[in-house]
């Protein structure tokens, strides 16, 4: 496992703005600012999509069930002596996984020549390998409750590794959200998404400070450009 790790220099400018606007406390703001990036973060975390457009677990399931039917298939035959029915799911399974644990290789393609496995070996490996969907995401659990959020059970059933805490470094009040769930050849893929997520609260920190700042300039009779 790893850990995930992005700047936030950016993301610390654009609180810094906010925050001159705000009637809340810096502690306040950063716990509520930090839950609304954890859970858009987890929305994104695979089986999640890059858009975060909603929890992915059926998704997340196909994908599995889509791999596994690559390279087995289920049968009660005891096979033959050239091709006996295999009982162990998982070895095969390992022996194709690439990368970030996908299948690239369809067996299925021209003449079908995926492994034949026990039926009962292979539904009861499906569901194990099902069961996991969600663990990388589950990373952000502990953050998640930390900072009052919550993620979907299927997320949460998993007791992953990952931590939420706010600390000091000289004046500064610094929120650490942590996930060391996420598998080393995904972590390039979740840094990215989670850099896309700071830029989004950049954004919309910096768009309510200014409409907080034209607001105001109205109230008190002056005419503003902003927004």
């Amino acid at each position: 496992m790893t850990s995930v790790e992005v700047n936030v220099e950016k993301f610390k400018e654009a609180f810094a703005k906010f925050q001159q606007t705000s009637k809340r406390s810096v502690a306040t703001n950063l716990r509520q600012q930090g839950k609304l990036i954890v859970t858009d973060i987890a929305k994104r975390t695979p089986p999640g999509d890059f858009q975060a457009t909603g929890w992915k677990r059926i998704a997340g399931e196909r994908l599995i069930k889509a791999d596994l039917a690559k390279i087995m298939r289920p049968t009660k035959s005891l096979g033959t002596k050239k091709n006996p029915t295999r009982t162990d799911p998982m070895r095969i399974h390992n022996e194709y996984r690439r990368g970030r644990g996908r299948i690239h290789t369809d067996l299925r393609r021209g003449k079908d020549t995926r492994f034949r496995v026990e039926k009962s070996s292979f539904e009861i490996y499906r569901q194990q390998v099902i069961k996991r969907v969600g663990y990388m995401a589950a990373g952000w659990a502990k953050a998640a409750a930390f900072l009052g959020g919550s993620l979907p059970g299927w997320i949460t059933r998993h007791n992953a590794p990952g931590a939420g805490t706010v600390g000091f470094q000289g004046q500064d009040i610094v929120l650490e959200l942590t996930n060391a769930a996420v598998y080393p050849e995904s972590r390039g893929l979740v840094d990215r998404r989670a850099v896309a997520v700071l830029k989004k609260r950049y954004w919309a920190m910096v768009k309510q400070a200014d409409n907080y700042i034209k607001m105001a300039a109205e109230q008190a009779g002056f005419r503003t450009g902003i927004g």
